[in-house]
């Protein structure tokens, strides 16, 4: 996820410097202004500093980075379920200004969504500077309390692995009835893909109203819908986002613990 938003910044706007135990892939290196295998090669303090590690890996990372921050230095984190306070915590200084921002993975691709909440230390500027760092990934949505990030993690940064089980579950379906393996996984691609490019384009149109439109009553939608609503396919999506909130929890836990 990291290498998705450093290929998605405007290196006119930004120097960016990389600090990474292995070289960057090639594709991302006409990006990077300057790259670093160790934090004892860097001897200077950022404008900001993006967190793209596992949460796990915060404590280790704390005590590496610490020196290149000062007390200006946004710090903008994509950890799952690590929050604001633990972060600056590990960082030294519990007064740092911390954006935590949860991308998902078509950033990498510029149709991505993301959402941000800024603590109480961020003023216009870091802000200004979160949004221009993500301007080319797709949408950035502000969230109004740390609480919600888990449930926009959830939704959103799980999200995509959902609609890929999705066309995994439909490709599987249609060879199931007689479809070629090929040409069934093409059909639920350009599917699911053409219905989000009418979602995308037609805001004012609701899913659910698109939904009525294709469910001809008494017809061959309508009899797949009610098996859907049968199976309980609604909450099954409840219980995925529920499971995956508490996952994060746990996360937020396990760092408090450490």
């Amino acid at each position: 996820m990291g290498g998705s938003i450093v290929s998605a910044i405007d290196s006119h706007d930004f120097d960016i410097s990389v600090l990474k135990p292995t070289s960057p892939s090639p594709h991302l290196k006409p990006h990077i202004h300057q790259y670093y295998q160790s934090p004892d090669q860097i001897n200077q303090t950022f404008d900001c500093v993006v967190l793209a590690v596992k949460p796990q890996k915060l404590s280790e990372v704390g005590s590496t980075v610490s020196h290149l921050l000062d007390s200006h230095t946004l710090i903008l984190s994509i950890m799952a379920g690590t929050k604001s306070d633990h972060i600056a915590s590990y960082l030294g200084n519990p007064n740092l200004p911390v954006i935590r921002i949860m991308p998902n993975l078509p950033v990498s691709v510029g149709e991505g969504i993301s959402t941000g909440f800024a603590n109480s230390h961020i003023n216009a500027r870091h802000k200004d500077i979160a949004s221009r760092l993500f301007k080319n990934t797709g949408e950035l949505i502000w969230l109004e309390s740390e609480a919600q990030m888990d449930a926009a993690t959830a939704l959103a940064g799980s999200g995509p692995a959902y609609f890929f089980l999705t066309v995994e579950a439909l490709t599987s379906a249609g060879v199931n009835a007689g479809l070629p393996e090929k040409t069934a996984e093409k059909l639920a691609r350009q599917t699911l893909t053409g219905a989000g490019q009418l979602l995308k384009e037609h805001k004012n149109i609701s899913a659910a109203d698109y939904r009525r439109q294709v469910t001809s009553p008494g017809g061959t939608t309508e009899a797949a819908i009610d098996s859907l609503f049968n199976s309980e396919l609604p909450r099954i999506y409840l219980d995925a986002v529920k499971a995956a909130i508490k996952r994060a929890q746990e996360l937020a836990q396990g760092l408090t613990k450490s």
